[in-house]
């Protein structure tokens, strides 16, 4: 946005030679890409809240407006339409009431094969002799954007907030430039050259030097500066229970006392009570809402495991989960029916992976729980590994304990 206001201002002669034409030109660049883009989401929103569009033509009639909105506020306001396409997609992503996920995974591919013919339209008008570019002065234009501009600016935004100084400094040190720059410099420039300005043909080449320098340096350098200022966070090894009943509760406190992250979630609140009173922490709700990925905490949360008497509730919440845990994180129990499970060749591909084992469902842990069989934690090494222990115990009931914690 700031880069399109600039370009205005240059076009207009500069800060020198602001008049009133040229405030207005600025005002009207943010009038009409805000109202145009207001208009394109709020037409859109109606169309899918009253489903006047079939399932198969949101994403062609999704990109039809995005056109749409963008050339009409360019044909009012030249140079408008990128704010406009933006001020409509931060609308439509920060609503609630109409589901756009399928879209913005459509937007996603189409991204994605844009900007790499996009990247490489661009890059071919670079010539040979702009490798001259490559120079002292722009080695340190470079080294000023990364000391200087970007800790500067990243400082003054977070001034007076919660963040440590180890995640400021770590966020001053993480700005690659990418598509954004290189397609807006190529446009600008264009412009620039037609108008006449003095150095526009400049302005390509300098963006590619940033663009090459940053990413190579921040994308060889994160990893090792995270873990220097100990931002870096591990592997997430905690455990979402779905289901609060008593065996759950038990295992996530096993779980809990090795130190892992435990969080348990159901829409019972007697359950939701139980697991509160055993120190876990709870969510009390329907996992399964657009709400509760914006209320629930992730962040230390690596795994899930379904554990509700309910099958088809576990296959969907599996389903949803893996896109945030992975398919290979995501595990739920086995069907209540054995036969249907056998008729069903699909289902676990339609779900997540079996917990404990195809026997193991929730009416058998049940039955199994009612003859005051407990949980228990055993440790198990190279020398002493759980197949060896099992041999040991024979079958006793503790195998049957180990067995659920270890399967």
């Amino acid at each position: 946005m700031m880069a399109v206001l600039v370009f205005e201002i240059i076009i207009s002669g500069g800060f020198n030679n602001m008049d009133g034409s040229s405030a207005i030109i600025i005002v009207t660049t943010i009038v009409d890409g805000s109202f145009f883009g207001a208009l394109g989401a709020g037409v859109l929103y109606i169309m899918l809240k009253k489903h006047w569009i079939p399932d198969y033509l949101q994403n062609p009639v999704t990109l039809m407006l995005v056109i749409a909105v963008f050339t009409a506020s360019n044909i009012l306001q030249h140079e408008s339409g990128l704010m406009a396409v933006t001020v409509m997609g931060i609308l439509l992503a920060n609503q609630k009431a109409i589901r756009v996920k399928h879209i913005i995974e459509f937007k996603e591919n189409l991204q994605v094969l844009l900007i790499s013919a996009l990247f490489i339209l661009l890059a071919s008008r670079l010539r040979v002799e702009d490798l001259d570019y490559f120079n002292l002065q722009s080695a340190l234009f470079i080294l000023a954007l990364l000391f200087i501009v970007r800790p500067i600016s990243i400082y003054a935004a977070t001034w007076r907030s919660k963040l440590s100084f180890q995640e400021k400094t770590f966020l001053a040190w993480m700005a690659p430039r990418g598509i954004v720059a290189a397609a807006i410099s190529a446009i600008f420039a264009l412009r620039l050259e037609q108008e006449g300005f003095a150095d526009a043909e400049k302005l390509v080449p300098y963006t590619f030097v940033v663009i090459i320098a940053t990413v190579t340096v921040y994308g060889l350098s994160a990893n090792p500066v995270a873990r220097l200022l100990k931002v870096a966070k591990p592997q997430p090894k905690g455990v979402l229970f779905l289901g609060a009943h008593t065996w759950s509760i038990d295992l996530a406190c096993r779980l809990q006392q090795l130190g892992l992250k435990v969080l348990v979630a159901d829409s019972n609140w007697e359950n939701i009570s139980r697991a509160r009173k055993s120190n876990l922490e709870t969510y009390y709700g329907n996992i399964l809402s657009e709400f509760a990925m914006d209320e629930i905490n992730f962040d230390g949360i690596g795994y899930l495991f379904a554990l509700t008497p309910n099958d088809e509730v576990n296959a969907l919440a599996s389903i949803r989960f893996a896109e945030i845990f992975g398919t290979s994180n995501v595990f739920q129990l086995a069907q209540s029916s054995i036969s249907i499970h056998k008729e069903n060749e699909t289902h676990e591909s339609l779900g997540g992976r079996i917990l404990f084992s195809n026997e193991w469902n929730y009416s058998a842990i049940e039955e199994l729980m009612k003859e005051d069989i407990g949980l228990f934690l055993y440790r198990v090494s190279d020398g002493f590994n759980l197949r060896n222990f099992m041999n040991k115990m024979g079958k006793s009931g503790l195998i049957v304990s180990c067995s659920l914690l270890y399967r």
